[in-house]
């Protein structure tokens, strides 16, 4: 059964419409402890649970027993403001609270340490060894979440008869009786609650979900300035308004005279009026002028008192958050921004896509890409500082007339203000920085606050010895030399010439997110999956001591590196073979690691081959011709982590694919032979007919066969040819001459023509 406290002190602080704040002024406690009392982390003492019961009307045994729900009642019996007396209770409350039903826990350590919380007038004056008190439960089941059946404790009156008891000579009988009988009951109820919290598993301190870091340590409003130092300390300078609340903040922001503090529990706190009581799991806070923006833990942004800039209902993914007046930029996981709020140049903002932090002001916005280098953005109708020239920029911070850019320790200036280009001059190891109006602040090395510019409300000292943190050590470390980057496939390796002296090293890597690296040898590294190919990084490294009252940490150096992946290049295939098909080439070779295709390469024919095989068409080739083969494998293409292998090769003669073809002749021959035909269609004729013998010939000689693989043909019929018998010459039958008709002419005499025989008659 889990602790329903929690549930039953929102439900009746919802039923009167209170906030925590309201109930946490009423029980007079900070806001945060009260949430903690809703929210199961804490439990508040026995005295404060009565003082609640009380003020709702309602039995304390109904807050204390989890198997009784609790009695709501109606809001109108409440007084109008929350800052009246307690109402009284009538008879039957009261004989309800004598009888308080103590539940012993199941499933628990049977011993538990607990530290009482002094009530006034009971156990205040108890020594402090007597203070922490064992308690024993009842009876203890270890495999049992349940409470075990219900034992009723009585306040009951435990004096003895008069005759009995102590005198007051005695030390105080009855003064002790009394004060054991209370301590009991405070010890029962306060084992109660902690047993119950055990049971739970919920930490009685706050949930930290926040620690110490580098950002938001520095803020300058227009009365003062805020710097949170590496103990965690606040320290402030100038006219500072009340901060009573902020102690033990982790981070400070500012605009103007609004205050917000971030504690390690996720709450915000501020000096402004803006109700943040139910702001919690924040990480990152950013004051604008009248509003606030907290980015929580999930990368969604809550947001309180500016309709302009508090439209951030939708944004996910958020790393950073900033603000200014009526403005609120979010920095998204992929280095692109969100903007809430009026800006002339959001246009151009929407474009960036590589940032990693950001300033805003009045009138200006100032973006550090990964790349350090810083592009400022007009929000109005004015021109923005020209910031072209920085390189290796980590933070950046604006003021009404310039722009000042954190880059290894030193400050880049843009602005016309020559003082203040004069005064950042010999700062050196400067670690923040923060801008308004024409006042810069910094925290050097030693952790000191700088400054320059106007100093009207003393928001740094001046003083010679702040001016320059140079004279802040009495030694300053040599600067790093000689770095030197290596690339391996998984690795970017960064190393340097040792510096005497130096204990350990700080160095940042301009990645988005920029990488913070600190190392204890001359050497670090960074995964190359940071890191992409062709692009470049500031790399800036600073030698540290342990020493800080020696040695000044010393003068960061920059270096640019333009990042090239490391290739490696892809195994040769291997296997490779080369089969005749059908139709032609079919080709194979074992697969090889991390290909994602393969180059082939037949004489002049080049294949892109997607798998580790790959058809060649006959039509393409020239049947008994020798080819040079050859097989690379090749990466993905655009990965610059591989490179194509050395090629495999072997030489082949192509030939088509043939098959074995077994005839067996009957008739006139009975010879059986074998062809070695290609896939295809084929006549008696045109395959058999130079295996008949002289004399022979097909019987059927326009048969055909078909072949597809090994075939056997019987029965091919052969036969003789026959002679044909010869036609007989017929004799020949004499024609009889006949003799020519001579007609006479009268006075003529015909000769007849000579013959074929001879000339004229005999």
């Amino acid at each position: 059964m889990k602790n329903r406290l929690p549930e039953k002190l929102t439900a009746l602080r919802k039923n009167f419409k209170f906030s925590q704040a309201d109930i946490a002024r009423q029980m007079n406690v900070p806001v945060n402890e009260y949430m903690h009392w809703e929210n199961g982390s804490a439990v508040c003492r026995i005295d404060q649970l009565k003082q609640l019961a009380d003020f709702y009307h309602v039995p304390m045994v109904e807050l204390l027993d989890n198997r009784r729900e609790v009695t709501m009642p109606d809001p109108e019996i409440m007084y109008a403001s929350v800052e009246i007396p307690f109402a009284k209770k009538n008879d039957e409350q009261k004989a309800r609270d004598e009888s308080v039903e103590i539940m012993p826990v199941s499933g628990l350590l049977e011993e538990a340490e607990i530290d009482l919380m002094p009530v006034a007038g009971v156990v205040s004056e108890a020594a402090p060894e007597e203070k922490t008190r064992k308690v024993t439960t009842g009876t203890i089941e270890m495999n049992t979440l349940e409470f075990e059946s219900t034992i009723t404790n009585r306040i009951v009156d435990d004096r003895q008869p008069e005759a009995e008891q102590p005198s007051s000579e005695d030390g105080g009988g009855k003064n002790r009786n009394l004060l054991i009988i209370l301590a009991c009951l405070l010890l029962a109820a306060a084992g109660i609650f902690g047993i119950m919290k055990m049971r739970n598993k919920t930490p009685a301190d706050p949930e930290e979900i926040n620690k110490l870091g580098s950002v938001n340590r520095l803020a300058l409003a227009d009365t003062c300035s805020l710097y949170i130092d590496d103990d965690g300390r606040l320290n402030t300078l100038g006219t500072v308004p009340p901060l009573d609340d902020y102690d033990g903040v982790v981070q400070i922001s500012a605009f103007d005279g609004h205050l917000l503090g971030l504690k390690k529990d996720g709450t915000v706190v501020t000096n402004s009026g803006l109700k943040l009581d139910e702001w919690e799991g924040i990480t990152m806070i950013a004051a604008g002028k009248t509003h606030a923006a907290g980015l929580k833990e999930d990368g969604t942004v809550v947001c309180e008192g500016s309709e302009a800039g508090c439209d951030v209902a939708d944004w996910t993914d958020v790393q950073a958050v900033y603000a200014g007046r009526d403005l609120t930029i979010g920095l998204a996981g992929d280095g692109s921004l969100l903007i809430s709020g009026s800006v002339s140049a959001e246009e151009q903002l929407k474009t960036v896509n590589s940032a990693v932090d950001l300033a805003v002001n009045e009138s200006q916005i100032a973006v550090v890409t990964k790349d350090g280098r810083v592009t400022c953005y007009a929000i109005g109708t004015g021109s923005p500082f020209n910031t072209a020239a920085w390189t290796g920029v980590e933070k950046v911070a604006l003021g009404s007339d310039f722009a000042v850019g954190l880059s290894g320790g030193k400050v880049l200036t843009a602005t016309t203000n020559e003082d203040l280009i004069e005064a950042v001059k010999n700062w050196n190891g400067i670690r923040m920085l923060a801008g308004r109006g024409r006042t810069l602040v910094a925290v050097n090395a030693a952790g000191k606050v700088i400054g320059c510019g106007d100093n009207t409300w003393a928001v740094y000292p001046e003083t010679e010895e702040t001016a320059d943190p140079e004279n802040d050590k009495e030694e300053k470390l040599a600067a790093v030399q000689n770095v030197k980057f290596n690339v391996a496939t998984g690795n970017l390796s960064i190393s340097w010439d040792k510096v005497p002296n130096a204990d350990f090293y700080e160095i940042t890597v301009s990645t988005s997110p920029v990488t913070k690296l600190k190392s204890a040898k001359n050497s670090t590294s960074i995964s190359t999956s940071k890191l992409e190919d062709g692009a470049e990084y500031s790399v800036t490294i600073t030698a540290c001591s342990n020493n800080t009252k020696k040695y000044q940490n010393s003068d960061a150096v920059n270096v640019v590196y333009t990042f090239n992946a490391a290739t490696e290049q892809l195994e040769a295939v291997s296997g490779l073979s080369a089969d005749a098909t059908d139709d032609g080439w079919h080709l194979e070779w074992n697969a090889v690691k991390n290909a994602a295709w393969y180059r082939v390469r037949v004489g002049d024919i080049e294949k892109k081959a997607e798998t580790n095989e790959i058809d060649i068409a006959g039509s393409e080739l020239t049947d008994g011709m020798a080819y040079n083969i050859s097989v690379s494998a090749c990466p993905k293409d655009g990965d610059k982590k591989y490179t194509e292998s050395a090629p495999s090769t072997m030489q082949k003669t192509f030939a088509y694919r043939t098959y074995t073809v077994t005839v067996h002749f009957t008739g006139a021959q009975s010879d059986t032979f074998t062809l070695n035909l290609r896939k295809g269609t084929y006549t008696y004729k045109d395959q058999f007919t130079a295996k008949v013998q002289e004399g022979n010939q097909l019987a059927a000689p326009d048969g055909s066969f078909t072949v597809s693989s090994d075939l056997e043909i019987n029965g091919v019929a052969v036969e003789v040819i026959s002679t044909p018998e010869p036609t007989p010459t017929p004799t020949a039958t004499p024609t009889p001459t006949a003799t020519p008709e001579v007609t006479e002419t009268p006075g003529e005499t015909t000769e007849p023509e000579p013959t074929a025989e001879g000339e004229g008659h005999e």
